[in-house]
This record gives structure tokens, C-alpha cells and sequence, in this order.
């Protein structure tokens, strides 16, 4: 998975890809369930992980997958904060 995220093309790296940012670390499963997702995000997530999803997006995967993935970091990003 991470050798065909990061295959090098004539503009560079496809994408880059950080494995050591997963919340248990670099020996972390590298996909979760979508609820596993929200729960880390509302419960644990640090504000920089927080900060991180400020750019993320869905780049592959069925529509309604990517429609609750999509909520999920709005419902992450939405709270005021301290």
C-alpha cells in the first residue's frame, strides 16, 4: 500500500506518506474502521492531529464511505476550542 501511495512519477512523489503519524505510532495498522476513525478523533486526537485533517481528504473508496469519512473530520474540525 505505501509503495503504490509513494511510486515515484516524472513530477515527483505521488504522494507523500508519513506512516509515523498514526496514533499508535509507526507499528499502527495503516486503515481503521470508520467508526475506530471518529472515536480516536472526538476522544483522543491531539489539536495538531486536529490541525493535520485540515487538509485531508478522501482519495479513493464508494462514495457513502467517502461521505462519512468526509463528516467525520467536519465533526472533528467543528467544536470551538479552548
Amino acid at each position: 500500500m505505501i509503495a503504490a501511495l509513494t511510486a515515484p512519477t516524472a513530477a515527483g512523489e505521488l504522494y507523500a506518506v508519513d506512516t509515523r503519524l498514526r496514533p499508535s505510532g509507526a507499528q499502527g495498522l495503516l486503515a481503521v474502521s470508520i467508526d475506530s476513525f471518529r472515536a480516536y478523533q472526538q476522544e483522543q486526537a491531539w489539536v495538531w492531529e486536529h490541525l493535520a485533517l485540515v487538509r485531508a481528504r478522501v482519495v479513493q473508496g464508494a462514495p457513502e464511505d467517502a461521505a462519512a469519512i468526509e463528516a467525520a473530520i467536519r465533526e472533528a474540525l467543528g467544536p470551538a476550542r479552548p
